[in-house]
This record gives C-alpha cells, structure tokens and sequence, in this order.
C-alpha cells in the first residue's frame, strides 16, 4: 500500500501541477473572451477532440498493455519506432481531412485558421502521447510528471504573453498557444531522453503493428463514442440555446473536468501499468488485490474532494470567474461527481481490458452515449443548459452499473467495507464543518483557502480518531522515517 501510495503520489504532484494550471487559464478565459467567443471555440475544440481520439485514442492502451511484452522479448526498440512509423500515417491522414474541411468552410477565415493550426497541434500530440505513455509503462512516474507541468507551464506562459504582451486577443491564441507548448515539449523530449538515438530506418513490424490495432480498434470506438457522449451536449445546447449558453456550459464543465479528471487521472496513471503487470506475472487473484487497493486509495482521495466541492463550489466560480460566467457554477459542482463516477469507471473496465475484450468496453460507451443523448434532446428545451450535466452524471451511473453486472463472472471488484464507511463518515463532518465556516464567512479567495485547509485537518483527524489502519500506517512510517 505504501509502495503504490508513493507512485501515487508522484503522478498526483504532477496532475495537480497540471489542474492548478490549466485552472489559472480557465479563470484568465473569463477576462479575455466572452461567452459567446468561448462558445464557439468550444464547438471546434470539439470536433478536434473527436477526430483526434478518432485516430489516437487508442495508443494509450495498447502501448500500456504490450510493452511489458516486447521488452522482456528485447523488442522494444521495434515497438517503439512502430509505434511512431503509425503516428506518422494517422498525421497524413489528418492531413487530408483538414484539406477536406478547408475546402468545405473555405467561406470562414477563422475556422480554416484554426484547422491549419490543429494539424500542428495533431501532430505534436501525438508524438507527446507516444513519448508520455513510454514513460509510464516504464514506471517512470517523475519524469512523466516533469514533463506534464512543463506543457501545462508552456502554455500558460503562451497564451498570457501573446493576449497581454502581443496584443493577440482572438480566440485562435487558445489553440495557438497549445500548439507552441507541445512543440517546445517534443523538442526537450526528443533530446533529454535520446530519441535519437532510438529512431532508426526500417525498423517496422507489420504483425506487431497490426496485433495492437487488433487490440486497440474497439478502444478507438470508445474514445469516439465517449467524445460524443461528453462532447455531443454542447451542439444540442448550441441547436436549441445561444452559444452564449454553450459557453457557459462548457465552461463550467471544463473547470470540473480540470480539477476531477486529474484527480482521478492522478490515481489511475500509477494504477493500470501495475495491474497489468499483476495480471501478466501473477494471474487474476493477484489483480484483483491490486485494483482492491488503488480503490481504496481513490476512495481516500475522491469522496471527501467531492464533499468538499458540494460544500463550496458556488463560492469557487463565484470569487474566481468573471460575472459572466456565475451562471455556470451549478455546471461546475455537478461535472465534478460526474467525473467522480467516471474515475471509477477506469477500474470496473478493467476486466475488459485484461481479458483483451474490448468490444464490451465500446459497447456500454454506445449504450451511455446514445441514452445521454437521448436524454439532452428531450431535457434541454425545457430546463436549459444546466440539465445536459445532470444527463452526463446519470449516463455514468448506468455506464458503472452494468460493467459490474456483466463483469462480475470474471473479475472480483473487493471493496473495503469499513475503510469505505469510515472515509464516507469523515467526508460527511468535514461537510458539515466547511458550510458552517461559510455561513459565517465572506467569499474570498483567502477564505476558500481556509475552508480548505480546515477540511482537509478536520478530515484526516476524523480517520485518526477511527483508527483508520491505512492513516495509522502512514503515519507510523512518517515517525520511523523520523527516527
């Protein structure tokens, strides 16, 4: 447990480098565009999203799952320049839709600058997914952490010197910005880590590349499917709303998906090279522990961040956003537990994916994506925008239900019982004390730092006073480290 907990908590530093980030620039949109501005650069970033996972969303898993193979075979140079050999065909083919698309808006200037600059982006993140994913099945957590803050600082960096210092104050500097980081971040990759050296001509597998599309297909289903169940509520909020309402939607949904999906993220970048590991050298029992623990750790790390966010999210968008954008703090609070149920997601698809039955996988992400849909269409026009979070929320909940139905016959999903009610117990007084704080307190930032901090004590104290054993092993190895 400590051992996993310190993996952990070398990729939650580096998550959370990334969410402190990416939530600066989330509160820096809502002074440089209006909601209408970022309404429409939200349906673009979009369909990027889903051509992108279209063509790439596979390569996490499939890297992640066949690496440990190819390099107890010595092959994993092979991989490695097979793996990029097959970016280099998905680019062209990117390529040639962003020429169709050109064509097809030639009308619009700022979306065939936009494309242009995509096609940059594409490529570059790309390659950094290939790098980033090596590092990972290679359990080098701190470097990939490095790496992750270093884009996210870039970017920033980016964006804030050509709005402010250039004078660049289009939506396009959003994109633009990206396109910059991940350039700088392939070229620091490329050199610190010796590609190089690794790159070499004619060194293609056509079996081996084929294995892990055989692998992976069903996953580029999933990528797509889960882009249009998590993407496809915008357009149905811009079809019967404003795209001042598809602003303030994606805004809100943004912000949460920051701060919850890195979160979860944080957990499961550790997680999934460990399990499979597990299951690849011990077999499923040995799995199955494995999962057991790192669902404790995420409960640890999620129920009291989701009681917190129930405590004080109005407050957050409220001192932190422009006026404009108040409205969508309902969006912001309602994401975070979406995103919550999500996150355990990672592990109940876990069974697929270790028995290499991923068609499962795709088809619960059509199930959930045509009934979020389905849902949108007819909640929308008469609640609003607000409704599509709560659709998005509900669409997960059914997504968790039956992959633990259908999964299980052939993997255990064990969950710590009193471990579980104590975190639960704790989460629910820290709650409790939180909005006590703030019906005495003002909203300012100052004070969301100390409900903060207070929680966090407050928490932990109540796990103490239990006797979680988890807390108290942690903090017998913080005194025997004194020592």
């Amino acid at each position: 447990m400590i051992e996993k907990l310190k993996e952990t908590g070398i990729y939650f530093i580096g998550t959370v480098g990334v969410a402190i980030f990416s939530f600066i620039i989330s509160i820096l949109y809502t002074r440089m565009f209006s909601t209408d501005d970022y309404g429409i650069y939200s349906l673009i970033a979009a369909f990027y999203n889903l051509i992108y996972q279209l063509l790439t969303g596979w390569m996490t898993h499939s890297i992640l799952r066949y690496y440990p193979e190819e390099q107890k075979r010595d092959g994993s140079y092979i991989f490695r320049n097979t793996m990029l050999r097959i970016h280099i065909i998905l680019s062209f083919i990117f390529f040639l839709l962003i020429i169709i698309a050109i064509i097809f808006y030639k009308q619009s200037l700022i979306v065939c600058t936009l494309l242009l600059i995509y096609l940059g982006v594409f490529i570059f993140e790309g390659l950094l997914l290939i790098f980033n994913t090596f590092l990972r099945a290679e359990g080098k957590s701190r470097q990939y952490s490095i790496n992750t803050i270093f884009n996210s600082v870039v970017k920033s960096l980016s964006i804030i010197i050509l709005f402010y210092l250039f004078k660049f104050t289009s939506i396009k500097v959003i994109v633009f910005s990206i396109f910059i980081s991940e350039f700088l971040l392939c070229l620091y990759v490329y050199f610190r880590y010796k590609w190089y050296k690794i790159i070499k001509k004619n060194c293609f597998d056509i079996n081996l590349a084929r294995r892990v599309l055989i692998f992976g297909y069903p996953l580029i289903g999933v990528s797509v499917i889960f882009n249009i169940l998590t993407y496809s509520d915008r357009y149905i909020i811009g079809f019967f709303g404003t795209n001042s309402d598809v602003g303030l939607y994606s805004y809100g949904y943004n912000m949460g998906y920051t701060l919850f999906y890195t979160l979860t993220n944080a957990i499961m970048l550790g997680a999934y090279p460990r399990i499979t590991k597990e299951w690849n050298d011990n077999g499923r029992k040995s799995a199955e522990r494995s999962v057991t623990n790192y669902l404790n750790l995420y409960f640890y790390l999620m129920i009291p961040c989701v009681f917190g966010i129930l405590a004080i999210g109005n407050k957050i968008i409220y001192c932190l956003c422009g006026s404009a954008y108040w409205n969508s703090s309902n969006v912001f609070i309602i994401t975070c537990v979406s995103y919550t149920l999500y996150g355990l997601l990672q592990y109940t698809n876990k069974a697929w994916e270790l028995t290499a039955k991923t068609k499962i996988i795709l088809n619960l992400n059509i199930v959930a994506a045509i009934l979020n849909i389905v849902l949108n269409i007819l909640l929308i026009p008469q609640y609003g925008y607000v409704m599509a979070a709560y659709t998005t929320m509900f669409s997960f909940l059914i997504y968790i239900i039956l992959s633990l139905y259908l999964s299980k016959d052939i993997f255990n999903f064990i969950i710590d019982r009193i471990t579980f009610f104590k975190i639960l117990f704790a989460s629910v007084g820290m709650f409790i004390l939180i909005k006590l704080f703030d019906y005495y307190t003002n909203n300012s930032l100052l004070n969301i730092c100390l409900e903060i901090f207070v929680g966090i004590v407050f928490y932990f104290f109540i796990l103490i006073i239990f006797r979680d054993k988890n807390v108290s092993m942690i903090i017998k190895k913080i005194k025997e480290s004194r020592l």
